[in-house]
């Protein structure tokens, strides 16, 4: 005689049915991360991870899956905006940073740049030469330092000279000058040997009222 086969099991008890808490995080980081990035989105992922494994474990005593995979989804979401809005804001800095470290390559080569300019002259009656190039290699070894790089190309540029000056001219007299003009200003070397970063409208005038004269 066969058994009868066993009684179903009691229904369960709605009262029983829980939210994953892993589910439940795993949301708000998930919404966090659109300003924590990836500090909201790692929680994001492994709690949505670690909440629909153990929603799929519980044989029905946990829900919220939905939730998880929201947090998932949101996180990654978050992520990019995160990233491209935290990008925007150091943009920014990052280009003044190059800009200055820019600036101080510059204003070192050109500083070099004059002093051999100034020490051919001094073998030549005071007269600077006529071309840059020829102070290598008597007055400078490295004919790297002749020119610059264009921060958007990073192509090379020659050093504006400007010849048939002498070291009787007045010291503010530009003798050397960047191609380069970066945030309004560019690097200009004197007759007098002084080295700055000019601004744009005052290395324009001194170019076109001729101060470039004795």
């Amino acid at each position: 005689m066969n058994e009868a086969p066993p009684p179903p099991p009691p229904p369960m008890n709605p009262g029983q049915v829980k939210t994953s808490l892993a589910a439940i995080w795993s949301l708000v980081f998930g919404i966090l991360s659109f300003c924590l990035s990836i500090f909201g989105f790692i929680p994001a992922l492994i709690l949505g991870i670690v909440g629909i494994a153990k929603i799929n474990g519980s044989e029905g005593r946990l829900q919220g899956k939905g939730l998880a995979i929201a947090g998932i989804i949101s996180g990654s979401v978050g992520l990019i905006f995160g990233t491209g809005f935290l990008a925007a804001i150091l943009m920014p800095a990052f280009s003044s940073v190059r800009d200055r470290a820019d600036f101080a390559r510059e204003i070192s080569h050109v500083k070099q740049l004059s002093i051999a300019c100034r020490s051919y002259a001094l073998d030549h009656d005071g007269v600077f030469p006529q071309k840059l190039r020829e102070l290598v290699p008597d007055y400078m070894d490295d004919e790297v330092l002749l020119k610059t790089t264009k921060p958007k190309t990073g192509e090379t540029e020659d050093y504006i000279y400007f010849p048939g000056l002498t070291d009787t001219h007045n010291g503010t007299v530009p003798l050397i000058a960047s191609p380069v003009v970066r945030r309004g200003k560019r690097v200009v070397g004197m007759v007098g040997g002084q080295v700055r970063a000019m601004r744009e409208v005052e290395y324009q005038d001194a170019i076109a009222h001729g101060k470039n004269k004795p």
